[in-house]
């Protein structure tokens, strides 16, 4: 699949997350093609065509077992499989397509924008705070942030969720190059 130079494809900025992952924790990721089967299925109950990069994302490099681990909270990646239970499960409203949570909080899809949100569970239902303008740009911000806890060489998991001053800079950097106007949020992560 061509892509415009210095452009990453949904389906390449999960690959790279899922190798800072195993550079991180030593654990091992596993992303696969997915069922075409599964994912017209989805679309179907959903009753909507899914975007361009929800297909690479499903398709081209489905998360079958993508942790990544946070300081506070892991995020977990929801492989295609599941993503209409889960979606059922926290009674997601038409137009959120679930793709990963941190504890109890979903990572979602808004179709109609093609943003990532985090939802938190309200009395009235759920609130949407954006997180992302796209998903590609959700998981290479994810990278950066990954690819910086690995690079401090810490001895435990712990450890490694502390970023030096430098690191700390170049990683602000980074995520401001991928979208200047969630990076603070991002950073956010790494409280």
């Amino acid at each position: 699949m061509p892509q415009d130079q210095g452009q990453t494809t949904t389906a390449a900025a999960l690959r790279h997350l899922a190798q800072a992952v195993q550079s991180l924790d030593a654990e091992t990721p596993r992303v696969e093609i997915g069922s075409r089967e599964a994912f017209d299925l989805l679309e179907d109950e959903l009753g909507v065509t899914l975007p361009e990069d929800v297909r690479q994302l499903y398709l081209d490099s489905n998360p079958a077992a993508l942790t990544v681990p946070m300081p506070v909270d892991d995020i977990e990646f929801i492989p295609l499989a599941e993503v209409s239970a889960l979606r059922d499960d926290l009674e997601l409203e038409d137009g959120y397509l679930p793709v990963a949570l941190e504890s109890e909080a979903p990572y979602a899809i808004e179709l109609g924008s093609g943003e990532v949100v985090v939802g938190t569970q309200t009395s009235q239902g759920w609130d949407w705070e954006t997180i992302a303008l796209s998903i590609t740009d959700f998981l290479s911000a994810l990278a950066a942030i990954a690819e910086s806890f690995a690079a401090t060489k810490g001895e435990t998991l712990a450890t490694r969720f502390e970023v030096g001053t430098d690191a700390e800079i170049h990683l602000e950097e980074r995520l401001a190059a991928i979208d200047p106007e969630h990076a603070d949020r991002w950073l956010e992560w790494l409280a």
